[in-house]
């Protein structure tokens, strides 16, 4: 009867095949409509034929059942362990119920995140290493989500996949980007980029502090000032040396680096060099086919969604409102 009643409501044949019992199956259904009147007070206000009409009604409205097409089928991943991340992570283990129902997971290159505002700190051994770590798969299992350890190469929007490197790309749902910035340059440069801070990190630890050979730091905005100052309470006695563009710091910074006995020179150097010349977004964000700015930055709406992509979604230094530029700083890019 409910075939023969679906057949009616959609007009269409619907082929079926009247088999022997499959094990695991009850033996037999029945239904009193008696019974739930006289024990429930409840009686049928419609047939079958209704029943199959409105079910049919209903599918025809809500191809994908009770998701839509706005809410794409797949799990949300979060791309890159920034602090926005590690923020959203931690709201979901304190409270678990806004946690997206959908299965989540962080990929990111590194099991600890490092939080950068205490990374001079660092530099100048005035924190240890474990005092501004995150460790990330721990979070993860405290908000329940899975933990992968890759580099992320690209993004394939079309099919909806995250690209790893010498790993197969993760299908996503939902996509967010906090991958954080690299250094400007780098790759025309001698010497070891200060992001990814991990890496830069691992090469001050092997310079010895009592080397005759002066260590320089090229480039002399506020962050390679900041680390140059932050060295020299590392190694009180080593030489160092800031390389600036001719007439780049003003009368007071000068003032402050020769209290430091920290020289400024405009010359190449062939010694141990750390590159602080400023950031961009990794060159794969435009490689994948994404809008960006002059420094590489996906642009996105004021709700963090990039244009065109609504399931995608980009924050921290990887990332800029279009509507609203900011500039690259820990102060303006966590926004949570």
């Amino acid at each position: 009867d409910v075939v023969h009643g679906f057949e009616k409501a959609t007009g269409l044949a619907i082929p079926y095949e009247v088999v022997a019992r499959r094990p695991g199956d009850v033996p037999k259904l029945e239904g009193c409509p008696q019974k739930a009147k006289a024990i429930l007070g409840w009686s049928a206000q419609r047939d079958l034929a209704q029943m199959c009409r409105d079910g049919w009604a209903w599918q025809q409205a809500n191809p994908l059942g009770y998701r839509n097409a706005h809410d794409p089928i797949g799990p949300l991943l979060l791309a890159g362990g920034g602090h926005s991340h590690a923020l959203l992570l931690k709201r979901w283990a304190m409270t678990p119920r806004l946690r997206p129902k959908r299965g989540v997971v962080l990929v990111n290159r590194h099991p600890t995140a490092l939080y950068s505002g205490m990374v001079p700190g660092l530099i100048a051994e005035i924190y240890r290493r474990d005092e501004l770590s995150i460790n990330l798969p721990h979070l993860c299992d405290r908000a329940g989500v899975a933990f992968v350890q890759a580099e992320i190469i690209g993004v394939d929007a079309q099919r909806q996949h995250l690209l790893l490197h010498e790993r197969p790309p993760l299908r996503f749902g939902v996509l967010s980007l906090d991958v954080g910035a690299v250094t400007r340059n780098a790759d025309n440069l001698s010497g070891v980029p200060i992001k990814p801070l991990e890496e830069a990190l691992h090469f001050l630890s092997l310079q010895d502090p009592k080397d005759p050979e002066p260590f320089r730091i090229v480039g002399a905005g506020p962050a390679g000032i900041e680390v140059a100052l932050a060295l020299r309470r590392r190694w009180p006695h080593r030489a160092l040396e800031v390389q600036t563009r001719p007439e780049q710091l003003d009368a007071g910074t000068k003032a402050i680096l020769r209290r430091a006995h920290i020289h400024c020179v405009t010359n190449a150097s062939e010694h141990a060099t750390l590159l602080c010349t400023g950031s961009r977004a990794p060159s794969w964000l435009a490689e994948s086919g994404f809008a960006v700015d002059h420094d590489g930055r996906v642009l996105t709406n004021p709700f963090l969604q990039l244009e065109g992509c609504l399931h995608l979604f980009a924050s921290g230094d990887c990332a800029v409102m279009e509507s609203q530029p900011r500039p690259a700083s820990g102060v303006w890019a966590v926004r949570s």
